[in-house]
């Protein structure tokens, strides 16, 4: 039996030559990076958080600048608000923020923890978010139903 002339286009094969390989292995392959999850702060319970951070708070409310909403006053300013403690809720930071906010409703308040924090819901309070004085809190507006654009 003779071989067979190679086809248009194909090189002959060569004489004494294996067919191609891959080539061999050389050692284990790398090792897969291990993911690693950022460390979790630790939040304190209330009892203790209360405990360790006594006496009056202080949070900062960064509100935004928007011509569309001066009715609010949002010109880009920092109001700082003077709580009890705390063991206050959410809820009474945005009752003490609606007079400074030409009567802003608080149900359209939506206040979360500067720098991508939580958003921070009424009923909780500042030391079950473990929020010490000095917090920076950005208000934003609750919108429902936005339209499409």
């Amino acid at each position: 039996p003779g071989q067979q002339p190679p086809m248009p286009g194909q090189q002959p094969p060569m004489p004494n030559m294996p067919p191609h390989q891959a080539p061999p292995p050389t050692g284990m392959p790398p090792q897969k990076k291990q993911r690693v999850e950022a460390p979790v702060p630790s939040i304190l319970p209330e009892v203790d958080f209360i405990k360790q951070n006594p006496g009056a708070l202080t949070i900062k409310v960064v509100i935004p600048l928007d011509e569309k909403r001066a009715q609010w006053k949002f010109n880009g300013q920092v109001l700082e608000v003077i709580l009890p403690g705390v063991a206050d809720k959410v809820s009474a930071l945005k009752e003490k923020l609606k007079p400074m906010l030409n009567e802003m409703p608080p149900q359209k308040m939506r206040l979360r923890v500067s720098n991508g924090g939580a958003f921070l819901k009424d009923q909780q309070s500042f030391a079950s978010l473990n929020l010490k004085s000095g917090t920076i809190i950005d208000l934003g507006v609750k919108e429902r139903g936005r339209r499409k654009r």
